[in-house]
C-alpha cells in the first residue's frame, strides 16, 4: 500500500416514496448525473415489476474532501 492515501469523502442521501410495490419485485434503475474530480451526483429510479411504476426516488452525492 506504499503511496496510497486513504481519502475522506462524504455522502448525502435523499429518499422519496411515491407508492408501494404490490406483491412484486422492484427494479433499480442507477444512474450517474455528474461525476467530477471531487464531487459526483448520482439518482436511483425504484420501479415495480410488473406494471414499470415508479416507487420511489433517491438521489445522492459525494464528495472526495
Amino acid at each position: 500500500m506504499a503511496g496510497l492515501v486513504p481519502a475522506p469523502y462524504y455522502s448525502a442521501s435523499s429518499l422519496a416514496f411515491s407508492s408501494y410495490a404490490r406483491r412484486a419485485s422492484v427494479l433499480a434503475d442507477a444512474r450517474v448525473v455528474r461525476l467530477g474530480r471531487t464531487m459526483s451526483f448520482g439518482r436511483v429510479t425504484l420501479s415495480s415489476a410488473t406494471d414499470n411504476k415508479p416507487v420511489a426516488m433517491v438521489s445522492s452525492a459525494v464528495a472526495m474532501l
